[in-house]
């Protein structure tokens, strides 16, 4: 945060000058420096010269180059750290995939059974006079393509099954 205010800072005079471009290993070392001792040094410049101006360009570009840094150490040990998490987590998250997975099996059964049932007493004639509720979001058990299914197979892909 401290860096961030320090740019902003120090935009504020990059702002009143020409953009000269410095080598740009010559700006690597000097963001390692600031890095390692978190300070640098900016003067105040009641009148700005050309030398002036040079460096406090130097500086704006020392510092956006900490903080890229800074950001890229970050973002590893992020990436490091979850990985690390998911490997612990992975077993818990697999018991609810799995319960999840199991459940809507058995509701893609039960949708079957449901559905098989209507179906016999039409198939014997009887006229259905009672609200029928077919449950046709997980699919059924027979159809490969219910997404009840899909999961499933998903989820065995996945190794969770």
């Amino acid at each position: 945060m401290q860096l961030q205010l320090k740019r902003d800072e120090l935009v504020k005079i990059k702002d009143e000058i020409m953009h000269r471009p410095k080598p740009p290993d010559t700006i690597e070392q000097e963001a390692q420096k600031l890095l390692k001792s978190e300070t640098l040094e900016i003067l105040p410049a009641p009148s700005i010269d050309d030398e002036e101006l040079e460096r406090a360009y130097r500086d704006i570009q020392i510092v956006e180059r900490a903080i890229a840094v800074q950001k890229d150490v970050i973002d590893k040990l992020r990436c490091e750290l979850s990985t690390q998490i998911c490997r612990e987590m992975k077993p818990a998250y697999a018991e609810k995939v799995r319960a999840i997975a199991e459940a809507a099996l058995k509701l893609a059964e039960y949708a079957q059974e449901e559905r098989n049932f209507r179906e016999s007493l039409t198939d014997e004639g009887v006229i259905l006079s009672f609200e029928a509720m077919p449950f046709s979001r997980v699919g059924i058990s027979r159809d490969k393509y219910a997404d009840a299914n899909i999961y499933a197979r998903e989820a065995k892909r996945a190794g969770y099954l």
